[in-house]
C-alpha cells in the first residue's frame, strides 16, 4: 500500500512539471484598470520548446466598448525583449459578446502567441491598457498562462 501511495505521489509530482505557468490577477480598485497600471508576470521556463501564452480576461457584461486594446511586452532570459499590441475583441459585429458570460461577468480567453519557441530560462511579461482614457472600466482581472505544446 505504501508503494502505490508513493507513486500516486510521484505521478501527481511530475504531472505539475510539464512547464507551465498561470497567474490571474484580480487586484483592480472598483474594476477600473488606470493607464498607468502595468502588470507585471514572472515565471520561468524549465525547458526549451514550443509554447503556447493566453492572455485572460474577466470582465462585467456591462463593458461598454467592442475591444481592450493592449501593449504587451516580452523579456527574454538574454534580455531581449519583444514588444506588440493586440486588440482583444470583447463582442462581436452583432454586439455579442465573444467571452463565456454568466449573469452579469464574462470570462475570455485569447491566444496572443501560439507554438512561439521559448528557451529554458525567466521570462517576465508586462501587460498594459493602450485605452484612450484615463481607465478601462469593467475590469475584474486579468492573468496569463504560458502552456508547453
Amino acid at each position: 500500500m505504501k508503494k502505490a501511495g508513493f507513486l500516486l505521489f510521484l505521478f501527481v509530482a511530475l504531472a505539475g512539471c510539464d512547464g507551465s505557468y498561470h497567474k490571474f490577477d484580480k487586484s483592480f480598485v472598483d474594476f477600473k484598470w488606470p493607464k498607468e497600471d502595468h502588470r507585471s508576470f514572472e515565471f520561468e521556463i524549465p525547458q526549451d520548446g514550443l509554447y503556447d501564452i493566453t492572455f485572460e480576461l474577466s470582465h462585467g457584461y456591462t463593458y461598454p466598448f467592442a475591444n481592450l486594446p493592449l501593449h504587451f511586452s516580452i523579456v527574454a532570459p538574454d534580455s531581449t525583449q519583444q514588444n506588440f499590441d493586440v486588440d482583444i475583441p470583447i463582442s462581436d459585429a452583432n454586439g455579442r459578446k465573444t467571452g463565456d458570460c454568466a449573469l452579469d461577468i464574462c470570462d475570455l480567453n485569447f491566444n496572443i502567441k501560439n507554438g512561439v519557441n521559448l528557451t529554458r530560462g525567466q521570462y517576465k511579461i508586462v501587460i498594459s491598457n493602450a485605452f484612450s482614457e484615463a481607465y478601462v472600466p469593467d475590469i475584474i482581472g486579468i492573468g496569463l498562462r504560458v502552456t508547453h505544446q
